[in-house]
């Protein structure tokens, strides 16, 4: 990685280590237990009218290296859900036409998860 990309990553373990919180990431049988921190994004979508909607949608940031199922570094995938230990259940799932997720730094080693409380 690169200096710049290496600062980022840097920045983004301390900014999880301050504001984290212990979640279950779950796909079909397989967890695992991870740290998150909750953050939100706000998509334009269009409805079949032509309209454009603002909706704020619930995210989750995690390191990347973090999410591994089956023995397996994996990434986010629509269905899968992400439980706080605090309560409450979020389904991943894609946002305006989009992917589920975005790496959130230029090194890849951070994840945005969007998701909607069930």
């Amino acid at each position: 990685m690169s200096e710049f990309a290496n600062r980022v990553a840097a920045a983004a373990k301390h900014i999880r280590a301050a504001t984290a919180e212990p979640v279950t990431y779950r796909r079909g049988d397989y967890s695992v237990p991870l740290q998150a921190t909750r953050a939100k994004t706000s998509p334009d979508v269009m409805d079949d009218y032509g309209t454009t909607i603002t909706a704020t949608v619930p995210d989750w940031l995690i390191a990347a290296a973090d999410l591994i199922l089956n023995s397996e570094t994996e990434e986010p995938e629509p269905g899968d859900t992400i439980e706080p230990d605090a309560g409450g259940v979020f389904e991943v799932m894609k946002v305006g036409g989009e992917q589920c997720f975005a790496y959130s730094d230029p090194g890849r080693t951070q994840l945005r998860i969007h998701s909607k409380e069930t």
